[in-house]
């Protein structure tokens, strides 16, 4: 009973189709070929249209991604200038403490994920500021006599 249920399905699913096809068929090779002649400019203008507004929304990407590349070398620099401040504050006025200085952290060029760069530098200039104040909280420079 299931069988005959599926075939009958089938058979009324084919008629239907065959009844479709023959209602709705093509056009003929020649009515074809026109109306895809007559619809060419329409296409053409369609794809320009589109073509644009892609090429519009990868032009904003490029600005966008070219002022982010701006911003960040802008922060690498300063945070490298502080770094460097900081490194020759501390060998001048504490020179013992140089030993513990880290090698300046050059991942910056390594990794692609600019905000860990920047936390990275970031935290290197907090830990040399910090290790740097603490030394002179525990060992004050005594002032020059004038």
């Amino acid at each position: 009973m299931k069988i005959q249920k599926t075939v009958g399905t089938f058979l009324i699913g084919a008629a239907i189709g065959v009844v479709a096809g023959i209602l709705y068929a093509p056009n003929s090779g020649k009515k074809t070929r026109r109306k895809i002649i007559n619809q060419k400019d329409d296409m053409m203008d369609m794809m320009k249209v589109k073509l644009h507004g892609v090429l519009e929304d990868m032009k904003d990407k490029l600005e966008n991604t070219a002022e982010k590349a701006i911003q960040f070398l802008e922060i690498e620099k300063a945070l490298n200038a502080k770094i460097m401040k900081l490194t020759l504050k501390i060998q001048d006025e504490c020179p013992e403490l140089t030993k513990y200085i880290e090698e300046m952290p050059n991942n910056s060029f390594t990794s692609t994920d600019t905000e860990i760069t920047l936390r990275n530098l970031q935290a290197y200039a907090l830990s040399l500021e910090t290790m740097h104040k603490k030394y002179l909280a525990e060992h004050p420079i005594p002032t020059k006599a004038k």
